[in-house]
């Protein structure tokens, strides 16, 4: 282009034969191949009584994508089959920039744009058929619990057909509304009214794109009451004693329901000592027949876990005496133990010890319970960061679980360190932060500006052309879309 106006500027006749134009089209996408995009005749009038393109040279600056000129009239411009979603798979208007010379005793520039259609040939569609919460109802505040949903997904972008909006099928004791913001992609229930009993609700979620194309999915939500609670042990404290060494019987631990005394109840232990199992349903104790046991050491001291399946527990210690009263063997280390239980969708196997959780979590939640030996002490907790995140729920004299209220973001935090201090007794815990790679790159700047010659075979460098991104979980890489 550079060379035509270069000859455009030294020859005085052809500037005043030099004309340039501008036609604006439109054409539905997913169209047979060689489908007609125009007729120059029609929209040029010096053109427009021509039969045929004969004695024209008619020609493409350079090739125009799935665009090209009839063998047989050039004049007419076709087009291949042209997939919008695959040529614009991130803009909401999608279309193509083809300069064309008509040369004949003139010559004509033709800046010719088409559109591309959205044909909405992809309905919105939900990731899931069915989508399940639970939720205690503690802390649960009228227009102040939200609900997260998952957006359901449309191929189509153009405004006039993806997706439109949602609503819920009207239920006259459904206590959430829905809140839909398009532009900030958040699709969310919010709790409009109080839930005073056990219930499970249940309704439709529908979503529909600009041609009312629709797709659905099923909301079910179980809220239970406060009054849940995990199984009571009937002692903070079990002590038994063994007077012969065949004896394989040890004693029983038990726990309750104290709203449900019918509901099963599941036992386990969780040290990590295999001289002893348990029976996890009725909560007897046995020596390991496969294991030796040394009645050297005349003290032992187990964890028991008590709970429902699926649901939170409690724990218990057992202390096991041979011949020997306790107060002789129960010192007071042993006296100010702290035990924690962590659960074990936050574990990791290679490192118990740690709370690995997702940034972003749904809040309140439990991450950890505790257990103290020691009624008679006062439990405390530091961290090192704002205490505000956590809160400390004592369950009765000897039990606790740790609440997180607050949650965590990793690009601010990565690792957060907890003390539970009894007397002079210490128990640290780490906590790790997971990144879920909630965060967008972004360039360093909106815009930048390069300027090349035409048939330029160099590489070209673009000068502090950067994108940073807060999440570090994947490295950068970089596309260039080209429009004309």
């Amino acid at each position: 282009m550079n060379l035509l106006f270069l000859i455009l500027l030294l020859n005085p006749y052809v500037i005043k034969c030099f004309e340039e134009m501008f036609i604006e089209v439109s054409i539905d996408e997913e169209q047979e191949n060689g489908t007609l995009v125009v007729d120059l005749r029609t929209k040029i009038s010096s053109l427009s009584l021509l039969n045929n393109s004969e004695g024209y040279k008619i020609k493409f600056v350079r090739p125009c994508l799935n665009i090209y000129l009839d063998e047989k009239n050039l004049f007419k411009i076709v087009s291949l089959k042209i997939d919008r979603e695959e040529l614009c798979p991130y803009e909401i208007n999608c279309y193509l920039i083809c300069n064309l010379l008509i040369e004949r005793e003139e010559i004509k520039l033709i800046k010719l744009k088409i559109n591309i259609n959205d044909i909405n040939d992809h309905k919105p569609k939900f990731n899931k058929k069915n989508y399940y919460f639970e939720y205690l109802n503690e802390n649960l505040l009228i227009n102040k619990f939200h609900i997260q949903l998952e957006e359901a997904k449309d191929k189509d972008l153009s405004i006039k057909n993806s997706i439109l909006n949602y609503y819920l099928i009207k239920k006259e004791n459904f206590p959430f509304k829905l809140n839909y913001n398009k532009e900030n992609h958040l699709l969310e229930l919010i709790l409009i009214e109080e839930i005073k009993e056990n219930k499970r609700f249940l309704n439709e979620l529908i979503v529909f794109d600009g041609q009312n194309e629709k797709d659905n999915c099923f909301i079910e939500i179980n809220i239970i009451e406060n009054n849940f609670s995990p199984p009571k042990f009937d002692l903070n404290l079990y002590k038994f004693f063994i007077f012969n060494q065949n004896q394989t019987f040890i004693g029983q631990v038990n726990a309750k329901d104290p709203f449900n005394q019918n509901k099963q109840i599941y036992y386990r232990l969780i040290s990590s000592n295999y001289l002893f199992e348990i029976n996890q349903t009725t909560g007897q104790i046995y020596f390991n027949n496969k294991q030796k046991i040394s009645f050297l050491n005349q003290f032992y001291q187990l964890i028991i876990e008590a709970f429902y399946f699926n649901y939170i527990s409690s724990i218990t210690n057992v202390n096991i005496y041979f011949n020997f009263t306790y107060q002789f063997y129960f010192n007071d280390n042993q006296q100010n133990s702290i035990e924690i239980f962590i659960p074990k969708s936050f574990q990791n196997y290679q490192n118990k010890n740690k709370i690995y959780l997702k940034e972003n979590s749904t809040i309140p939640l439990t991450i950890l319970q505790l257990f103290i030996s020691s009624s008679s002490s006062i439990l405390k907790m530091n961290s090192s960061i704002d205490m505000n995140y956590f809160h400390l729920k004592q369950l009765d004299q000897q039990s606790f679980e740790l609440i997180l209220l607050k949650s965590f973001d990793y690009e601010i935090n990565q690792i957060v360190f907890l003390n539970f201090i009894l007397n002079l007794t210490i128990k640290s815990i780490e906590i790790i932060i997971l990144n879920i790679n909630d965060s967008p790159p972004i360039f360093n700047q909106s815009s930048f500006y390069l300027q090349i010659l035409e048939n330029n075979h160099f590489p070209v460098l673009l000068n502090n052309f950067q994108a940073f991104d807060q999440d570090h979980l994947n490295n950068i890489t970089y596309q260039i879309q080209t429009k004309g």
